[in-house]
C-alpha cells in the first residue's frame, strides 16, 4: 500500500515551479523521520540501505531523512517501508478514512494545523514551502507522539 509519493505534491499543479522537487516530499520526511526514530524500518531499509541509516543517524548536514526518501525510496512511502507495527500506524494514520484518523485525525490534516517556519523568501503560506529543518521536526515529531499514544490506547494496548 501507499502512503503518499513526493511526485503527487511536486507534479501539483499549484506547486510552485521554482522550488526543488524535495519540498513535495518535506511533510512525508518528518512522519519517515520519527518513524525511524520509533524503530519503525522496513526489513529493505534495514537489510539494503543500513548504510544509509548510519548516515542520518551520525545527525551531519551531508545526508537526511529526506534525501533518504528521495535516494532510496523514489520520494514514496509505502506499508514496506515500515515493520509490521509501524505499517499498523501509518494505515491508521496516513490514511484520512480510517476509522482512527476520523476519530483524532490524519496526518496531514494535522501537518497542516501545524505551526512550521516557511522558507526564507517563501511567496505565500503553503505547506510546499514548509523548511525542511530539526526545529520544524521538533514540532511535528510533538504531534506524532501524541498520535501514537492516541493510537496504542484506541488499540488497547
Amino acid at each position: 500500500m501507499s502512503y503518499d509519493k513526493a511526485k503527487y505534491h511536486y507534479g501539483a499543479d499549484d506547486f510552485p515551479e521554482e522550488l526543488p522537487i524535495t519540498q513535495g516530499g518535506v511533510h512525508m520526511a518528518f512522519f519517515y523521520r520519527w518513524m525511524l526514530e520509533k524503530g519503525f524500518a522496513g526489513e529493505d531499509l534495514l537489510e539494503d540501505g543500513a548504510d544509509l541509516l548510519v548516515k542520518i543517524h551520525q545527525e551531519t548536514e551531508d545526508y537526511s531523512v529526506l534525501d533518504l526518501l528521495f535516494d532510496f525510496n523514489d520520494g514514496g512511502l509505502m506499508d514496506e517501508d515500515f515493520n509490521q507495527e509501524g505499517a499498523e500506524f501509518a494505515d491508521a494514520y496516513y490514511d484520512d478514512t480510517s476509522v482512527f484518523s476520523k476519530k483524532y485525525g490524519s496526518y496531514l490534516q494535522d501537518y497542516s494545523g501545524l505551526d512550521l517556519d516557511l522558507l526564507e523568501g517563501a511567496k505565500e503560506q503553503s505547506y510546499y514551502y514548509i523548511q525542511f529543518s530539526d526545529q520544524n521536526y521538533e514540532k511535528a515529531k510533538v504531534l506524532l507522539d501524541q498520535r501514537y499514544q492516541q493510537f496504542l490506547k484506541f488499540q488497547g494496548n
